[in-house]
């Protein structure tokens, strides 16, 4: 059976830059599921995040300036 389940996937900081993640990436994922124990869902929702990175940072920078470039040259307007 196939099912699509929401799912975090902690990605320890050293392997991350070893390895950065890519678009385009595919996974294959075994879930064990045989323990039954503690609650279903989370007990109250939270509005904070459990993580976050700025390994990407670099690379956003440097392809916002390339799409940007590639808009002043489509509408003419590079100088």
């Amino acid at each position: 059976m196939v099912q699509r389940v929401p799912v975090r996937i902690l990605i320890d900081d050293n392997d991350l830059i070893k390895s950065p993640l890519r678009v385009g990436l595919s996974a294959t994922v075994t879930v064990d599921t045989t323990s039954r124990e503690g609650p279903v869902l989370a007990m109250q929702a939270s509005d904070k995040p459990v993580g976050d990175t700025q390994v990407y940072t670099q690379d956003l920078e440097k392809a916002n300036a390339e799409a940007d470039a590639a808009v002043r040259r489509n509408l003419g307007t590079e100088h």
